[in-house]
């Protein structure tokens, strides 16, 4: 890019000095910063891009020339004034376009002819200087660092160029004096000014700092945000619908002075604020489309700045509408965990029912007398805790945990399951310890369950269940079984598991009903032949 720009600087008025500069704007548009290369460029903004580089080469002077030059030096400059690794390439680029902007264009545009030394050091020694760095350039930094640009120091290196070009100029127009005498008293002065201006702009002692008024001016147009912003916080913590929420936030917003008004659109509802005029900015963040009207032109500022109030306004309208998603499937799982734990409930009963419907066909004949004593203490109570699945399923709020002694309590699942050759035992229970018995209840006919269809699959097996203290009530069921497979284990009270004979979610269930009642349920061993599933207080 730089190669062509040597040629065309020799005699930019000349018919090959037009064809080297654009030869020389076609290899800028390869390197350009400005623009990102992925963005398709439409017809019109090809053609204004082609013809301004015609009229620029029609009319190619020392004048525009440097002015040129002076734009390539800021965007080279301003990128590495911003870099904390320092780049040596673009310094002697720098170097270069410095040198030939203040030693080669500015002598001619001051009708003045440089030193053949000079010319020689110009003309030849700056262009091998880039071609050595370029040599040995270092391609560390990535593609996306390569291409940044900060503007602002662009533009004040831009001014700078053009302040010292133009002073020594005008100083040697005015005073009939050479060029680069001009040159220098300007440079000196310029030198001085950014010395004198950068101690004015710290604070000193009795004298408040030009960077102080500077951020004064600056907050002038950030104070409303700051109050909007704040407001919005408010809203944010107050308000649940998202589009509720969407629509107050854009009243605040009216309450800036530069907006006339907005128009909003949403996921569900949009909505309109003030009066639509033809100076207009539209803004996308998905699912918000947001268009701010303004009485006057929407200075490049202005519209920075509507972006940021677009874009914050954004985040906080996703976060609402997350918080209302998760505030649904919050109710949902409430909903679905209530179900799934009293059809649990359900199925253990109805398991046992089925059980009594065994032992009655099987015992039919034998004893009946024994047969009508096993209903008549079972079925009362699976009356009873059918009536209290249903009073929990129909109004689950105002359901409340029933105690029981549990001596009392073990006795009575002792007399339940009497006829299924379970070994129960009892040990150190004082009779003031008392158990949630719908926790208990459900917990204890899952885990019977499970083992006595384990004892269909494997017969004679022993099962056992033990109540018992130990800094606490503690309630042990346990079979001499197969253990549970170790790819189930992992997930087997945190989660749903696979199962063959369910739907896998009983003992899940089971955990999070002991839970509740401030008890933990464990697989306290899990062995061949020794399989033992523990129910005991968190305080344990």
């Amino acid at each position: 890019m730089l190669a062509p720009i040597q040629g065309a600087l020799q005699a930019p008025d000349t018919l090959t000095g037009k064809a080297l500069f654009l030869v020389h704007v076609g290899l800028f548009l390869l390197w350009q910063p400005l623009i990102s290369t992925e963005r398709v460029l439409n017809w019109r903004e090809a053609l204004t891009g082609l013809g301004f580089a015609g009229i620029m080469a029609w009319a190619m002077n020392w004048w525009l020339l440097a002015g040129w030059m002076a734009g390539l030096l800021a965007l080279f400059g301003g990128r590495l004034l911003v870099e904390r690794r320092r780049n040596l390439f673009r310094a002697v680029v720098l170097l270069y376009l410095l040198g030939q902007i203040l030693l080669w264009l500015g002598p001619h545009m001051a009708d003045a002819t440089p030193p053949p030394e000079l010319a020689f050091g110009v003309r030849f020694l700056l262009p091998l200087g880039v071609l050595l760095a370029a040599l040995r350039r270092e391609h560390a930094q990535r593609p996306e660092q390569e291409r940044s640009l900060d503007f602002v120091y662009s533009l004040l290196l831009f001014l700078l160029i053009a302040f010292i070009l133009l002073g020594s100029i005008a100083y040697s127009l005015a005073l009939r004096t050479d060029y680069f005498v001009g040159l220098m008293y300007t440079v000196l002065l310029s030198g001085a000014a950014i010395l004198g201006f950068s101690w004015l702009w710290r604070p000193h002692a009795g004298f408040r700092g030009i960077s102080l008024l500077f951020s004064s001016y600056l907050l002038n147009l950030g104070t409303p945000f700051e109050a909007w912003i704040s407001q919005l916080a408010t809203l944010a913590r107050t308000e649940t619908s998202p589009d509720d929420f969407l629509q107050m936030a854009c009243e605040e917003l009216m309450q800036l002075q530069w907006l006339a008004g907005c128009r909003w659109s949403g996921s569900e509802r949009g909505g309109q604020l003030g009066v639509q005029t033809r100076h207009s900015a539209d803004y996308c963040f998905p699912p918000l489309n947001l268009t701010l009207y303004s009485s006057g032109t929407i200075s490049p500022t202005l519209l920075l700045h509507g972006r940021l109030l677009a874009q914050v306004l954004s985040e906080y309208y996703l976060a609402k509408r997350r918080e209302q998603t998760l505030r649904l499937n919050t109710y949902t799982q409430a909903i679905h965990e209530t179900g799934a734990r009293l059809t649990h409930d359900i199925k253990n009963l109805l398991q046992t029912l089925q059980t009594l419907c065994s032992i009655a066909r099987s015992s039919e004949q034998e004893d009946p007398q024994a047969l009508a004593e096993l209903m008549r203490r079972q079925l009362p109570q699976i009356a009873q805790r059918l009536e209290d699945t249903l009073t929990k399923l129909q109004a689950p709020a105002q359901s409340t945990t029933e105690y029981a002694p549990a001596n009392l309590w073990f006795a009575q699942l002792q007399r339940r399951f009497a006829n299924l050759q379970i070994d129960f035992q009892v040990s150190k229970m004082r009779d003031i310890d008392s158990v949630p018995v719908d926790a208990f209840d459900s917990i204890v006919d899952n885990l019977l369950q499970n083992a006595l269809e384990k004892r269909n699959r494997e017969p004679d097996i022993h099962i056992g269940l033990k109540l018992f203290w130990r800094n606490g009530i503690c309630l042990e069921i346990s079979d001499s079984g197969s253990p549970v497979a170790e790819t189930t284990v992992q997930n087997l009270l945190a989660a749903p598991v696979q199962s063959k004979t369910g739907m896998g979610v009983g003992l899940y269930q089971a955990a999070q009903l002991a839970q509740q009642a401030d008890y933990r349920l464990s697989l306290a061993e899990n062995q061949p032949g020794a399989v033992r599933f523990c129910i005991a207080q968190n305080k344990q």
